[in-house]
């Protein structure tokens, strides 16, 4: 898990942030909720379930390194970050279709 892309950074960034919270004698983790995402390419099924491993991989690596409990976790794959679908299908039309959009005024 930490020899991908930028994973290393990014999981310091949450230990530091769970460290933090575990070391606070006034706060308690109650829930943590995990939401995975997969890239537009390939089929919905593929990115649903490519999503949904992701949220369980990092689920996994934060009970283990973390020793907590697995009650405290929920998580789900959202498959397509749609935002990234939609951006890129209006830079899509933007630019390589030669087509205006207007987004109006009040």
């Amino acid at each position: 898990m930490t020899d991908f892309m930028n994973n290393a950074a990014e999981l310091q960034k949450m230990n530091a942030l769970i460290r933090s919270i575990r070391e606070n004698p006034d706060a308690v983790i109650t829930s943590i909720s995990i939401t995975g995402y997969a890239s537009p390419e390939g089929t919905y099924a593929a990115n649903l379930s490519l999503s949904a491993q992701r949220a369980q991989s990092l689920k996994n690596f934060i009970r283990d390194v973390y020793g907590l409990p697995e009650n405290l976790f929920t998580f789900r794959g959202m498959g397509e970050d749609e935002m990234r679908k939609v951006a890129a299908w209006i830079v899509d039309v933007l630019h390589n279709r030669g087509s205006n959009m207007d987004l109006g005024r009040s």
